[in-house]
Formats: structure tokens, sequence, C-alpha cells
């Protein structure tokens, strides 16, 4: 009764100061700024500088240091019923400064009780009459105790009614102030102890004038967790199933502080779902430098988020620097403050949470994103109050609200333009441009815009969509219309380039009566314009609709397209669009129904797994998907019951490896899931018995016992992708893959674990072994070979774990990775993990941690054993012998003189590197084996990135232009090729060179894409073809893919995009050339290792019978129609043979094959009553061809 009264107080000095607040600033200590004398300034900003319109503790800059949401708030603070989703890794609930700010869900609690309830009769959950039901009004009933022992009421105390029940029927068991959609359960608590999620949380909306910690940019708004992943870098399942319950339990505003590694259907349709609802979600364009594509933020309904920062943490001239680390590009809406204070999450010495820790310079875009979170629910709160004051009126709109589409007018159209005069280090311009948008985010000006006179049009070019690749005559469908007017008109404009000055009308209109029945949350195009392309120059162009109603009111959308005309090297049928993402690390080119030409074989973000023929078209049976994601409210949610949202699978970002498994003659198709299971199918697209199979479910943590284990419902996801080889030595292939968990999976090819496999790979030296909640996952895909020439497979695989020790020189900073060596019988091989250091090792969860990328193998001094290459984020490229000493450090300086990058991103780059930008670092690029000068000497090619990165790690400070670079080394010296390192447009971002010769000049390229929208081919001296770069338009993460599709003869290069596309280009390269590094991991087996000799021979075309004793036919070759294959297998039957029965075929002697293209002949006895024959070639590594079967029918017909 004692903390029941003592709880009762708190709300009544709640109460009491925000009578006071907002007219005097709120009491958070963390908020005001410190004074400074005058005519001098603090030591860098000070208090919640990003909140403010004024700037006190500088005195020498003018304009407000951060968003204004003081003055905003003398107009709405928000309200009760505008709930904003935090969409992350989860969160703190029971952190001082947001326990009483914890939406709670009325339909899974009970109705609080006890003496000092005196609940309104409208709501008998607001037990105290505060207008809130949070978890005060809980303070006084018998049912709750202090559960965790912190003292105060919180989340974490009303675990009590999770009674294991679904009691308000909307498909989620216990989801009483949130949902794990990651786990699928009813805690959201950040278990794996992250931070990220609590961190948004603690910016958006703390509680605020409670003399605790920092102010919330939206006080009075109830915060809704959901847990979507473990970190920040998310599945698109997970922010799905968030995403539609947010939306389905009142959410007005989603934030997201995302990227996902993959975008489906479903992904899409849930945004479109939440727009349909009337909710903005709003999304951080991420903090990579970069330009490229980033999901949510380039989807249509998706606000993206920049991020400005103070230009100096000491001596600030200016609040409106552009943090270098933020993105931006042509899909950038508005900046928001970034390096701020915010509630966060923090550990006690007990290893338990810290309720009452804050961060003073919470950075990233991530830390800018809530804050644009925050003003739309501002504008929704205070659109709500003038509507129930009837200032608002909404009986003439079938919308009886603001939409999510004027919330986000109002946001760009008040934002704080960006201007050359305001100090900023990047070329901006006035009004829209690609660097800061349409500004910095202004809450006054916002929530001031929300009157019955002054809210903007809506506008929304809804097709094409972002980045879409036109050509011809193209129909522009777009939504434009002014419910708080009675007219406008519109103009749909176009023009070259990402911020073109200049635009040519399309379609006008004016006078136009406005559609109360109507608003942007129908999702359709009211007006269409038809714009020709044909006479246009390849490049991109910004669609601009502005929509002006008679009170002089606009609303603007922009749409950036490329108009992309027919490539002379394109292969008919291609390029060919999907609409599941295509990050498919490897595509394989594989012959699955023995016509010998090359399907492309690969999966995508749909969970699907393509075959598709060299002239686009579907093999017949596909695609095959995997599994559908679990915790799908299917039958409750309108998001599936009205078909609202298109249903995907469980997403596939890897690829895919293609061999005939159980070494039978017919090709399987392996690829694994961010469901952590494993599938496989046959070439005729029928699954492999015994598939799928899945990692080990993991644990989730008891947030108030350090190590009490919740076991979770599901496996644990894997990102890598599958690697095939022989491992237990008997002709058939393993499966090996290792996943989110830390541990390395081994199945047999039928489905069956290999022992001792799965094992939990860690640094036994340094680690006691794997931390259960919070495993370093293994992203890196698996090279498979005989490392140490002992006659077995090992397998080689890097970690994402970091540590301390040791440290690269000079200076002792940063850390270390690990890779391994693992032999067959689940023991890691002497003289490893080895230890590669970093200067920053620790860079971004899950991928660009430790060893992420993929070591791999060559035996660089013909002795047998092999060496392998790798690196740590940030560190150097290295090469290790067998037993794990160093052969060599790869050299980062390189001497190269140029212009290097120009930081255009719709131009192709491909020049040398400039002297000033160097040592390159290793990153999470793939790297490759080849000969590319035809010197003997195998050559190593990876990306890497130049040292002026390390210059901009820091979010303020003055612009640096670094280069991306794709370096090359001799791998016999280590030191670099001539023509090498090429600057390259953006990062590759587990991008991987292919090699192989496609000019027709018998030497082979380097061929590389990246994020930057072009793929390069490189020869030794560095130029590229006639013809080359190809332009995309996209962010690639494939590596390209090199096969003749059409059996012309004839190479040609697969590249797929993440937003979609599939493109094919014809070469001049011979099918018949010396085998380099012609996909991901080299073969379609993925084994990472030089010379791999994975490719099976063609099937024989021409095999006739003669009489009943010769066969006749050409021969095929041991690599499709080239080289000599090693044997003929001849079988003979008196019933028709097939790949199922040819084992059981009678077996016949006959001479190995001739070169290809031979004409053949052999006479025989057959097998008496045989009048069937099947032949087929085999390699010297035993692979076999499909079969060519015939008849002996006695005639003599085709003998000749």
């Amino acid at each position: 009764m004692r903390r029941a009264l003592l709880s009762v107080l708190l709300v009544l000095v709640a109460v009491t100061a925000l009578a006071i607040f907002p007219s005097t600033p709120p009491n958070d200590p963390l908020f005001a700024p410190a004074t400074c004398p005058p005519s001098s300034s603090c030591n860098g900003p000070t208090g919640q500088w990003n909140l403010l319109s004024y700037n006190d503790n500088v005195p020498t800059t003018t304009g407000a240091s951060g968003i204004s949401t003081d003055l905003a708030w003398q107009a709405s603070t928000g309200r009760p019923d505008v709930v904003i989703a935090v969409l992350d890794s989860g969160v703190d609930y029971d952190h001082e400064d947001l326990r009483h700010k914890i939406w709670l869900n009325r339909g899974e609690l009970p109705v609080p009780s006890g003496p000092c309830c005196h609940a309104p009769a409208a709501d008998p959950w607001d037990c105290n009459n505060d207008g809130v039901f949070n978890v005060v009004d809980y303070s006084c009933d018998a049912r709750v105790t202090d559960f965790n022992g912190d003292g105060a009421v919180d989340r974490g105390d009303l675990r009590v009614f999770a009674d294991g029940v679904d009691n308000d029927g909307d498909g989620y068991v216990d989801d009483l102030s949130g949902w794990d959609a990651n786990d699928n359960d009813g805690d959201e608590f950040d278990h794996r102890y992250f931070g990220h999620g609590t961190g948004r949380a603690g910016i958006v909306a703390p509680e605020t004038d409670n003399t605790l910690g920092v102010a919330g940019v939206c006080p009075r708004c109830p915060l809704m967790n959901v847990r979507i992943d473990n970190t920040f870098v998310c599945s698109s399942e997970g922010v799905t199933r968030g995403a539609i319950f947010a939306v389905d339990h009142g959410a007005r505003v989603i934030n997201m502080s995302l990227g996902c590694t993959t975008a489906s259907r479903m992904l899409r349709g849930a945004f479109d779902y939440a727009t349909r609802k009337n909710v903005l979600a709003v999304n951080a364009m991420a903090n990579e430098f970069s330009f490229h594509h980033n999901f949510m933020a380039v989807f249509d309904d998706v606000m993206g988020i920049g991020a400005v920062t103070p230009n100096s943490r000491n001596g600030t001239t200016t609040w409106l620097q552009k943090a270098n680390f933020s993105n931006y590009g042509a899909h950038m809406d508005v900046l928001g403050p970034t390096d701020v204070p915010g509630a966060s999450m923090g550990l006690l010495s007990s290893g338990l949470p810290d309720h009452a820790h804050y961060d003073n310079t919470a950075s990233g875009t991530s830390s800018s994103t809530p804050h644009a979170a925050g003003v739309a629910a501002l504008i929704f709160s205070r659109a709500h109050d003038l509507i129930a004051s009837g200032e608002l009126p909404v009986d003439r709109l079938a919308l009886k609200d603001i939409s999510a589409q004027e919330v986000r007018q109002i946001i760009d159209r008040t934002a704080d333009d960006i201007t050359v005069t305001d100090g900023t280090a990047y070329p901006v311009s006035s009004g829209w441009d690609r660097w800061t948008g349409y500004g910095r985010i202004n809450a006054q000006r916002a929530v001031d815009q929300v009157w019955v006179t002054t809210i903007p049009p809506e506008a929304d070019i809804n097709t094409p969509d972002w980045y879409t690749l036109v050509d011809g005559q193209v129909n522009v469908q777009f939504y434009a219309n002014a419910r708080w007017a009675p007219r406008f008109g519109y103009s749909l404009e176009v023009a070259q380039g990402v911020e073109p000055t200049s635009f040519t009308t399309l379609a006008t209109a004016s006078g136009i009566a406005s559609d109360p029945g109507l608003s942007s949350a129908d999702l359709v195009s009211n007006f269409t314009a038809s714009w020709n392309t044909t006479a246009l120059s390849n490049g991109l162009y910004t669609l601009r609709l502005r929509v002006t109603d008679n009170r002089g009111n606009q609303g603007e959308d922009r749409m950036a397209v490329w108009v992309r005309h027919h490539d002379q090297d394109d292969q008919p049928g291609f390029p060919r669009h999907f609409d599941g993402s295509l990050e498919t690390l490897s595509v394989a080119t594989v012959d699955l129904d023995g016509d010998n030409k090359l399907e492309i074989i690969f999966g995508d973000g749909n969970g699907e797994v393509h075959a598709v023929r060299s002239d686009g078209t579907d093999l017949p049976g596909f695609p095959v998907h995997t599994d559908l994601p679990a915790g799908l409210p299917l039958t409750k949610s309108d998001a599936f019951v009205q078909n609202l949202v298109p249903l995907s699978y469980a997403a596939i970002i890897g690829g895919v490896a293609v061999a005939d498994l159980d070494r039978d003659g017919q090709q399987e198709i392996v690829t694994a899931a961010d469901d952590g299971k494993v599938y496989c199918w046959h070439a005729d697209a029928t699954p492999c018995a015994g598939f799928p199979v899945a990692t080990d479910p993991g644990t989730s943590r008891d947030p108030y016992g350090t190590h009490a284990q919740i076991p979770k419902n599901h496996p644990e996801g894997i990102g890598a992708v599958p690697a095939l080889g022989d491992l237990d030595g008997d002709g058939k292939l393993e499966i090996v893959v290792g996943a989110i968990d830390q541990k390395l999976y081994v199945w047999h090819a039928n489905g069956t674990r290999m022992a001792p496999f799965p094992i939990q790979v860690f640094d036994s030296s340094s680690a006691s072994g794997v931390d259960a909640f919070a495993p370093r996952a293994i992203i890196s895909s698996a090279a498979i070979a005989d490392v140490d020439n002992d006659g077995t497979n090992e397998i080689v695989i890097g970690t994402d774990e970091t540590y301390s020790s040791p440290q690269p020189p000079p200076g002792g900073v940063g850390g270390s990775g690990r890779a391994y060596v693992i032999k067959p019988n689940g023991t890691i091989a002497p003289g490893w993990p080895v230890k590669p250091t970093s200067i920053n090792p620790n860079a971004v969860p899950l991928v660009a941690q430790g060893v992420v990328t993929s070591p791999v193998v060559a035996d660089l001094d013909g002795n047998g054993t092999k060496e392998i290459a790798l690196g740590c984020f940030l560190g150097d490229a290295t090469i290790y012998n067998a037993d794990g000493s160093t052969l060599r450090t790869l050299q980062g300086t390189f001497g190269a003189t140029g212009a290097g990058s120009d930081a255009e991103e719709t131009t192709p780059e491909g020049g040398l590197a400039r002297s000033s930008d160097q040592p390159g670092h290793f990153y999470v690029a793939q790297g490759a084996f080849a000969d590319i000068d035809g010197d003997g000497r195998l050559d190593y090619f990876a990306g890497e990135v130049g040292n002026g990165l390390l210059a901009l790690a820091a979010g303020d400070g003055p612009r640096i232009i670094f280069d991306h670079l794709l370096s090359g080394w001799d791998a016999t010296t280590g030191t670099p090729k001539p023509g090498f390192p090429r600057v390259i447009e953006d990062w590759q971002f587990f991008n991987g060179p292919a090699v192989a010769e496609i000019s027709g000049d018998a030497l082979p390229e380097v061929i590389e894409s990246s994020g930057g929208f072009f793929v390069h081919a490189f020869d030794a001296a560095g130029f590229e073809p006639a013809g080359w770069p190809k332009l995309t338009g996209h962010w690639q993460t494939s590596t390209p893919s090199i096969g003749d599709l059409d059996d012309d003869g004839r190479v040609e290069v697969v590249q797929t995009t993440r937003l979609g596309e599939l493109f094919v280009w014809r070469t001049a390269g011979a099918t018949c050339q010396a085998d380099q590094w012609r996909k991901f991991r080299h073969d379609e087996w993925n084994t990472g290792s030089f010379g791999a000799d994975t490719r099976r021979p063609a099937r024989i075309t021409n095999l006739r019978a003669c009489g009943n004793v010769t066969l006749r036919w050409t021969a095929v070759g041991d690599d499709g129609r080239c080289g000599t294959a090693t044997a003929y297998e001849l079988r003979a039957s008196a019933t028709p043979i097939t790949p199922a029965n040819f084992a059981s075929a009678t077996p016949v002697a006959i001479a190995p094959p001739a070169p290809a293209g031979t004409a053949e002949s052999r006479t025989f006895q057959p097998p008496s009553g045989a009048v069937y024959f099947a032949l087929r070639a085999v390699d010297e590594a035993g692979n076999a061809g499909p079969l060519a079967t015939v008849a002996a029918t006695g005639s003599p017909c085709g003998c000749a």
C-alpha cells in the first residue's frame, strides 16, 4: 500500500507539472542547454539542442539549433490516442523515462482495480481518470507486484496477466503492450540488450516534464514498441508482421530506423496497407555515405529521413550541416537532428538492464528519424484537437481525419530549407536537393499549418515506381486532390537529373473541383499523363507533380525513374522484372532440363526460387518457394482477410547452390532462407526427400535473470549461402552453411545431419563459449576444399566474432575478427582460427562485423596445399597458409593517380583512384582468384574503400569525398596489379567480382557490380570493352554470373538488382575458355575454391543406333561442350531407360571419349534382350552429363 500511495503522489506531481508545461520549458534535467557567458560558447552543443528554437549555448550562431518543438508544444504536446509505433530491436519498457509512456492493450489486460481507482464510465481502464491508460493505472491493483524489484510499477510487472490466451481474439497471444514480431510472442523487451529500439523510443516520446532524463518530441503520445529483429539490420518478414500489428492496433505513426536485407511483395503491401489505414511510416535513409536505395526508405508510401548536425562539436558555426554519413538521393524527404540526447539502454554491473540510462550523442539517421515521427504525431494530434473542437470540419469528408499524405506534405512543405548561405559543406540548392531534401524539420511551422485554410493538397505519383526502367511511351498515373479547399489545379513535369532546375510540362489543369469522397488512403490514381521517352537519352529523370489549391497551398511529389533504351547487348527477353528483391548473392547458370542451354537459377525476397531460360521464360514447374512465414494473422487481420496484402514466403538473401547431390545424374537446387530452413528441389521442381531441414531453435533472455533462458519456437535464421562438397568421402555431397546462432551446420544429401554437426564456432582462446542470448552470426559462406592436401575436404569460414585483441598497428586502435578451418570431424585445424585485425571490426551488426565475408582458396605455389585469402571489416586483405600462418598481407598503398570519384550517382566511374585516398581497406566485399594477364600466376581481386572514409567517421565536420575501389593484386607478391585499383560508384556490400573473357581478345576481364547502378568489366590494364559499363539503375549485391545460356558458343553476363531486375548481356567471349571465377564463390556448388570442377559435360544430342550393335554420336566435353570428358557410361536394358532406373540398367564397357566435337562410333555386342541404350559423359571430377537415350530398331537409318 505504501508503494501504491507513492505512485499516486507521483502522478499528482506529474499532473501539477503538466499544468505548467508547456507554458514553461519542461523540467527534464537534460533538456535545457548550458548557459554561456556573452561572447563565448560552451564546449559544443549542450542540452536537447535538437528540440530548440534558439541556440543560447552558442551565441555566435544564428537561427534555431533544432526543430523548434518548444514552440510547437504551445499548440500541441500530443494526444493519448495518437500512438507512435517503434519497429526496432525491442525496448527496455521499464526504463524510468519510458515506463509511463508504454501503450497498453485493453483487449489483453483486465480492468485495473484497487482503492485508488476512480475511472470514468467511458473508460474503466483509466483508473486514475487522467485520460491515459498506462501502468500507473495498476498502481494500487493487488494483483500487480514489483516482479522486477525496481521499486516502480512498470510493464515488467504486468507479466502476471500473460496467461497464454488470446483474450481479444486478434491473433496475438498476450500482446499486453506490443509484440515481438521476430519471435512471435507477446514480450517485446530487447532481450539481446542491443539497445537500438530503446534509444529510438527514448527520442520520439519519453515522458516529459517528469524531472527525469529527457523530453520527447511528442510528449503525450504513447509508445507501441514492436520488436522486429535482433538489430536494426532486419528481415522483411519481421517488419511485415510488425507493421501489420502496429496498423491493426491503432498506431498512427510508424517509426523505423531500420534497413531490411530483402523486400518482398508482402513487405511492400504492408506499407500500402498502412496508407489505406491512414498510418504514416517514416524510415531512416541509413548511414552509408551513399545514394543507393535502402528498404523501406525507397518505398513510395514511406518517408525517407536523413540527418543534420552541428558542423562541429566545438566551435559550431551552423546547425545545418548534412551529417556526412547520412545517405542522400532522389528519394530523400527531410532531415532530422542526429548526435542527440535520449533515453537509452544500459547495463548494470550485474548484467541486468539499467533503467536510468541516457545517451548524450545518439547518432545516425536512426536518431534523426524519430524527430520526423514525433512531429508527424504532433500534426495528427493538432488535427484531432481541432476536429474535436469543430474547428477542422470533417463532415463532408469520406476520410474524417487529416490524411497521412497531408501530414507528409506538411512536414515537407514547412521544413527549413538549407541553402548555400547556411554554411553546410555540401553543394545544396534552394528548394529540394539531393543532399538535404526539403530541409530540416520545423515542428512549429508544421503544427501551425494544421488549419482548415492551410492544409496542403495531396500529390502522389503512383506509377511508374521509384527507379523503374522505362522506354518508349510511358503512362504516368497520379493522384491529385485538395480535400480542404473547393478547387485545385496540377502540373506534372519532367526533367533529366536528380535535381534539375528546368522542367518540361507533361500535363496541367486548373479549376478542378475537389473530391471530398476521395483521399490518398484510397490508393487510387485519378489522373494520367503520357510521357514519350523515345527520343530521350539514357539517364535518370525526375517526375514532379505539383498540386495547388485555390487558396495558394501547394503539395508536391517527386519520382525518379531511369530511361533505359534497348542495349545492343541485351539478350532477348531481358531485362525482366520480378516483384521480389534480388539480393541473391549466388546466381547459378546450370542446364536443368538437358537441352544444353543454361537456366538462370536464383532466389528472391519473396522466398521464390526461379529457373529462367535463356529467352526469359520460366522453366516449367518454377518458381518454387519456401514456407510461409510463421506468425501471420491470416484469419484475423484485414490485411489478409480482405486480401489487401499479398502473401510471400520466407525470404532468400544468400542464393542457391546447384549440384547432383546424390550423384544420380540429376541436378538439385539448394537454398537457405530467413526462416532458418534449408530447402532442396530436383530439376523438375519437385521437393527433395527429407527437406526442408532446419537450424536449432535459439533462446530468448528473461530481462530479470542474467542466465534465464526462454526457448524460442522457431529455428534461427540463415543469411549465408549454402556450399556443397563431399566431406565424408562417400562420393555424395554434403550441404554446409552457418547460421545466426553462431553454429555451423552440415547435412547429408538425404537431409540427415552429419555428425558431429552442428558445432558452435568460437575462439576458445578468447572466449569461454557462445553467448546464448546474443550469438555472433555466421554470415560468411563456407569454402570447401582439401586445404592441407590430406585427401579430405575441410571447411573454411569466418564469423561475426570481434575481439579487442589483437589490434592493428599503429596506435592500438580497433580489434580483430576470426576465421577458421574446420575438419570433417568438427575439430578446428591446427593453427586456426586466424585473427585478422581491423580499425573498426564491429561497425554494423550482422553485416559489417568481424570476418563477415567469405574466404576463398587456391593453390598459389603448386605444392598441393591451399592458400586462403580473407579480411576483416576495415582491415587488410591477407593470404594465409594452410597451417594458419600469414603468407602475406596485400599492399594497401597503390600509388595510382587520377581524378577519383566524382560523387555523381547518375554517371559511371571507372577511372584510377586518387593518390591521396590510400591505403585502401578491405571491408565486406567478396574476393576472387584469377589469372587476369595470362602470366601463369594467380591474382586476387576484391572491393575496398579508400582511406578518406576514416576522416568521415564523425557525423559532423567538413565533407570529404572518398573512393570506392575494385582492387587487384598479384597474389604471389602482394603488390597491386598495374591497372588497379579502379574507382567504381559505390559500396560493394557482399558483391564480388566474376572473372571471364567477354571481349573476344582471349584475355579475361574482371566484372564487378556495386550499389552504384552500373556493372563494370576491366581488363588487366584497367580498360573496359566497348559497350561497358552496363547501366542497371539499381543497387546490386549479387556477383555477376557468366555462362553460355543459349548454347551459341558465346558467354552471357547475368546480373540481378535489389529492386527486382534481372539483366542478361551477350558478349564476344568464347564459351570454351580457361576457367577463372565465373560467379559468386567460383562455381555452382559455391566452393570458393579456384580450380574446383563442378560443371558437368553436355548432353549428347545426336545419339543414333545402327542395327543393334553400333552407336554413333558427336563427342561432348568435360565442361559442357568444352574439353575432353574422362569416360562414358553406357547402359542397356530391355525397357526404356530413365534417370530413375539408369543405375539398374546393364553397364556396357566402351572406350573413353575423344575431344569435344569429334564424331564417335562404338560397335559392341549388347546384353541379351537389350534394345534401349542410355549414354552420358563423365568428367574427371565424377560429374555426369544428362542422359542421351536411343532404341535399337535394327534399321541402318541414320548411320551414314
